[in-house]
């Protein structure tokens, strides 16, 4: 792998770790709002905190985790040594859409109570993308996390990713 190749695998991991700290500081905000909301009784924050949850989840949540299952999970699953792992993180996703489902139809104390089940299943689902998948495709051969994420604000939110010259990945 050349300097210039680590560089922007590098670089591409650096820019969804920092957007995923980003999603998970949202939802971790929006979540206690809600949470304290209900706490004290006050219904028109909590009413506003649920919609900010619910716009979050369809709007960034949703986005993004269809993006990553089309350009990180199906090239990484692809390989043997990953296939579990992204059938794990696949399962992930779709638990996460089940909890934004639920708190479309939760209000007060069990809005809460799904908001904060959805934001540490969120938050556990993150670290072992940043801890495992990312840098498992960074540092194989055949794949290519900045050619991934290049352009796609739904995986390195406002980031210009630049994938490597010389091409030394392929994804199909």
């Amino acid at each position: 792998m050349t300097e210039t190749n680590v560089e922007a695998e590098n670089a591409a991991m650096e820019a969804m770790v920092r957007h995923h700290t980003e999603l998970v500081a949202r939802v971790q905000a929006t979540t206690a709002e809600l949470t304290l909301a209900v706490d004290i009784g006050d219904e028109d924050t909590a009413y506003n905190a649920h919609g900010i949850l619910l716009e979050w989840g369809e709007r960034e949540m949703l986005p993004h985790a269809e993006a990553e299952e089309a350009q990180l999970y199906r090239p990484a699953g692809a390989r043997e040594e990953a296939r579990l792992l992204v059938e794990a993180l696949t399962a992930d996703h779709k638990e996460l859409a089940v909890l934004l489902d639920e708190l479309r139809g939760a209000e007060g104390i069990e809005a809460a109570t799904v908001a904060s089940s959805m934001c540490r299943v969120f938050a556990l689902h993150i670290e072992k993308e940043n801890r495992v998948l990312l840098p498992f495709i960074a540092r194989t051969p055949d794949l290519s996390l900045s050619a991934a994420v290049e352009g796609l604000v739904e995986l390195v939110g406002d980031t210009h990713v630049q994938p490597p010259d010389g091409g030394r990945h392929a994804h199909g």
